[in-house]
């Protein structure tokens, strides 16, 4: 692969994408270059790291996964795989591979990158991964612990996928796994240009040195500032504000009809507001829901609502680890709280009542939400619209809280700090719940205190948040991923929420285990109704992806998926 620095400079004729690469703004974005203006972070370009949509949506122009979705469709479709063959057990897959492929590098693509992917994703798997999507499927296990770590040989990884003699990719996983296939549409199943990223530094693929790289952070990973993807568009350079990516002109699928893509972060909605209406950017995203109404019938401008693969919730921890920095005095003297605070279902229902979902979905989303009554999308089987969630209602919670603890929470009230990301949405929402629980009992305090995603995660894995607002994606049409989220006591959100229940994990293991999707609904029914009762998270509002563009731009509307992590790919937009 070129060294970054070659391959920008090569790019200086690129013309708008240079200007703006030095730091110039346009009045009007050219009709070769697709201007994207985002609110919020593009945290990592590590494909096993990226849990954002931004930077979800940058690597699935980038690089190529073996299998995904046509269009706005839920089929499936080849990608680098061009067929696969399921063993009767189900638990062997074999995949044949496209040849003529090359990475941006000019490397040619062969099983053998396929193969550096899936590993590299198994031996590097730690807490903030999301190698859980395919790991508990290919080893048996979601992530590294001190149990797994000592018990797992390499001889694991290496048969979990392997090359045979014909250049196919084969898969050996440890148990049947129904959507096994339809989770490599996801971005843990993105592949690498394994020569170019060993010779950059990555794991160098090997027995001899994978205890080094086992269960590493790998949020300063080389994979987060360079590009080894074979995509429709490759990076010219990445800056903390702001991206440039150009066609890639030996793509092996559908050919970009847009040049160049420049990708700017922050800002503020005013701006992103002014450059949307003057066109000086085609699409923009905002940190508050006002923008959407005020760009509603704006000349020039269209603004799209479309069905969303997400679910989020207020996230109680159970089970607080020693050392918080968010519980004051870590007693329940008014100044602090215990560590087992949430485990009380009272504490957890108290809170429950003093959340007001009306308001969020008139302040906080702009109308552009509905109530939802389990954490999965309406949409999809199995949800259940008839479960009995806790209203709103300050005097309920009152009586709960009375209950709580043998009565201590309501006498000596409680002061801890809420955590949640920098995101509009999660802080004015937890905002709400804090002003409500401060009605309630004068003795309630509850600060509300924002981290980068970079700083919340690691905060998350260490059990040190009390309270948060979190949420996941389904990255494909099935609600399995998003439960063992939410729920499994084994799943990577458990770190956090010390929640477990051995009905709830019987249930979600069977829905793994099983193909006929009429079960599979039962299934994910009988959960929703389970968690209702448990209570480990308040689900909050189902909320509507909104699209704002220019109305010039076209592919929109035919190109969305919404189980799509990218949800847009850019080689299907023209102006």
């Amino acid at each position: 692969m070129k060294h970054p620095k070659s391959v920008r400079n090569s790019l200086f004729a690129l013309g708008s994408a240079a200007l703006l690469s030095a730091g110039l703004t346009l009045a009007v974005a050219p009709a070769n270059t697709l201007v994207i203006q985002w609110s919020g972070e593009m945290v990592t370009l590590d494909p096993q790291q990226a849990f954002d949509n931004n930077g979800s949506e940058v690597l699935n122009n980038v690089y190529d996964t073996l299998v995904t979705f046509e269009r706005n469709t839920t089929k499936l479709v080849p990608a680098l795989a061009t067929n696969w063959k399921v063993s009767s057990d189900g638990k062997t897959i074999t995949m044949g591979l496209r040849k003529g492929v090359k990475f941006h590098s000019g490397n040619d693509f062969t099983c053998a990158d396929a193969e550096y992917s899936f590993h590299r994703l198994l031996v590097t798997n730690n807490a903030s991964s999301t190698a859980f999507y395919l790991s508990d499927a290919m080893l048996g296990f979601q992530y590294w612990d001190e149990k797994t770590i000592k018990d797992t040989p390499f001889s694991a990884i290496q048969n979990a996928a392997s090359c045979d003699a014909n250049g196919n990719l084969i898969f050996k996983l440890t148990k049947r796994e129904p959507v096994f296939i339809l989770r490599l549409t996801g971005t843990w199943g993105l592949i690498l240009d394994s020569k170019a990223a060993i010779a950059a530094g990555e794991w160098d693929g090997n027995e001899a040195t994978w205890k080094q790289w086992q269960n590493k952070d790998l949020n300063n990973s080389s994979l987060n500032k360079t590009d080894y993807g074979s995509g429709a568009y490759q990076m010219v350079s990445r800056e903390a504000d702001q991206a440039i990516f150009k066609a890639n002109a030996n793509y092996w699928g559908e050919k970009a009809k847009i040049e160049n893509v420049i990708v700017k972060i922050g800002g503020t909605d005013a701006g992103r507001v002014l450059a949307i209406k003057s066109g000086d950017a085609d699409v923009i995203s905002y940190a508050n829901i006002n923008v959407v109404k005020q760009l509603k019938g704006a000349n020039g401008v269209s603004v799209r609502q479309f069905p969303d693969a997400g679910a989020s919730a207020v996230f109680f921890n159970q089970a607080i680890a020693k050392g918080s920095k968010h519980v004051g005095s870590g007693r329940l003297d008014g100044k602090g709280l215990p560590a087992n605070f949430f485990a009380d279902i009272n504490v957890r229902r108290g809170f429950a009542a003093a959340l007001d979902s009306k308001r969020i979905i008139e302040e906080v989303l702009g109308g552009l939400a509905e109530p939802r009554t389990m954490p999965v999308p309406s949409t999809l089987p199995g949800y259940d619209a008839s479960i009995k969630t806790i209203p709103f209602n300050l005097e309920r919670a009152a009586q709960e809280f009375r209950k709580a603890i043998k009565g201590q929470v309501w006498k000596n009230g409680f002061s801890f700090e809420a955590v949640v990301p920098t995101d509009g949405d999660a802080l004015n929402a937890m905002n709400l719940l804090k002003q409500n629980l401060e009605r309630i009992n004068p003795k309630f305090k509850m600060k509300v205190k924002t981290m980068t995603t970079n700083d919340l995660y690691p905060a998350l894995a260490m059990g040190v948040v009390p309270l948060t607002i979190s949420g996941n994606s389904a990255e494909i049409p099935d609600a399995l991923a998003l439960l063992s989220f939410f729920y499994f006591s084994e799943g990577v959100f458990s770190v956090h929420t010390h929640f477990k229940d051995v009905q709830i994990d019987k249930l979600i293991l069977q829905l793994s285990q099983t193909e006929d999707l009429d079960k599979r609904a039962a299934i994910v029914t009988q959960i929703g109704r389970r968690g209702n009762e448990l209570l480990p998270f308040v689900t909050l509002p189902e909320r509507f992806t909104i699209r704002i563009t220019r109305s010039s731009l076209k592919g929109v509307k035919e190109n969305f998926n919404a189980f799509r992590n990218t949800r847009l790919l850019w080689n299907s937009l023209s102006k």
